[in-house]
């Protein structure tokens, strides 16, 4: 899956316009990024 497809897949599933998710998921992605680069390690423990 691609960012586009998953913007879309988020849109379908919340009833949001794609900019919006597109926005939320950038910024997801940007503070996971910052996390990883300032800790090694990233726990997501919903991810499974």
């Amino acid at each position: 899956m691609n960012k586009g497809e998953l913007v879309d897949a988020v849109a379908a599933k919340t009833n949001v316009t794609k900019k919006q998710a597109d926005e939320v998921i950038s910024a997801f992605l940007s503070v996971v990024t910052e996390a990883v680069a300032n800790r090694p390690i990233l726990n997501i423990n919903f991810v499974g």
